[in-house]
């Protein structure tokens, strides 16, 4: 229950820190639409069944190429955010974590823009078909 607090603590913060009062704007005005859709989005969030870390995925509006691209972020509970995928152009997604909380499966665009499952660790990437 504590870490369904601190999660969701996390998730407010990462969400509302734009609208912040403590983040200095030289000049105010009202959120518009656009605004609003050129937010990144933060979804999937996954705790290990160990409880001891969260995967979710940032995805960031590209307007130019009238698409949006997505990574997984890794954290400990407590800890530092750590960006465990980039992929220019790709799309990661779904973070589930394995039952021994060793590593997690995800879907990604990587090959011929196609969805396959990969495999990661907290420490690397591994391809999987």
């Amino acid at each position: 229950m504590r870490n369904n607090r601190i999660i969701l603590s996390l998730l407010l913060i990462i969400i509302f820190y734009p609208f912040s009062p403590f983040k200095s704007e030289t000049q105010k005005r009202a959120m518009t639409f656009m605004d609003i859709i050129q937010m990144n989005r933060v979804s999937s969030p996954d705790i290990s069944p160990d409880g001891k870390w969260f995967v979710y995925t940032i995805s960031v509006p590209d307007w130019e190429k009238s698409k949006s691209f997505s990574d997984i972020y890794i954290t400990p509970i407590g800890g530092k955010t750590k960006q465990m995928t980039f992929t220019k152009d790709k799309n990661e997604s779904s973070p589930k974590w394995y039952k021994d909380s060793s590593f997690f499966a995800f879907l990604s665009n990587r090959s011929e823009n196609k969805n396959q499952i990969y495999l990661c660790t907290r420490m690397e990437v591994k391809h999987g078909r």
